[in-house]
């Protein structure tokens, strides 16, 4: 292969992501309200990327089982672990965002855990 990643740029209000997504880039263009995001099932081998294109907009993203959590820092440079509570999503909110605010997150049975990140993120 060419080694290219996948690339879905959108501005739409709320996407469901699927296990055929995973790998792709998301490139979140919404200039108004919160974009949602619902992630399937954590399961090993699943990842996805985010980036946001407006500090207008936050994202947020949602596990796709009431049971899955997030393992992730509050900053890359604050030592700050954030686990949610079962079912809870993710945010990266409007009041501290930046453009070029992004994360990276792979799954394990039951977890999403952050590899990568920049910005602010809590627990929603």
């Amino acid at each position: 292969g060419s080694g290219n990643q996948a690339v879905l740029s959108t501005n739409a209000a709320t996407e469901t992501l699927t296990a055929t997504d995973s790998g792709r880039i998301t490139v979140c263009t919404r200039t108004s309200t919160t974009q949602v995001f619902t992630l399937p099932v954590a399961a090993i081998g699943l990842t996805y990327q985010f980036v946001t294109t407006s500090a207008a907009s936050e994202f947020l993203l949602n596990p796709g089982n009431a049971t899955d959590v997030f393992q992730i820092k509050a900053t890359v440079d604050q030592g700050a672990s954030v686990v949610t509570a079962a079912g809870v999503g993710i945010k990266n909110t409007a009041a501290t965002n930046v453009v070029g605010d992004s994360i990276w997150i792979v799954g394990v049975v039951g977890i999403w855990i952050m590899i990568g990140q920049s910005g602010i993120w809590a627990s929603q």
